[in-house]
């Protein structure tokens, strides 16, 4: 996080009593959402099989090496 974000993200944390983390990850949703909601039909096809095949990567890697620190 840069010097803006970080205050603004532990701010909600805060007052919300959710983690950062959780916070973050809430966050991004909604920026994904945005940016899904701003893609053509095309887009949107594109990215979902993007989107299912880093997936399908990611769980193989923690298959392979569990989720670490």
């Amino acid at each position: 996080f840069n010097d803006q974000t970080y205050p603004r993200i532990k701010a909600i944390a805060n007052i919300s009593g959710n983690s950062l983390n959780s916070v973050v990850n809430e966050l991004v949703q909604i920026a994904v959402g945005e940016v899904i909601s701003n893609m053509n039909d095309e887009e949107v096809s594109r990215f979902a099989k993007e989107s299912s095949a880093v997936l399908e990567e990611w769980i193989e890697e923690v298959n392979k090496n569990g989720l670490g620190e």
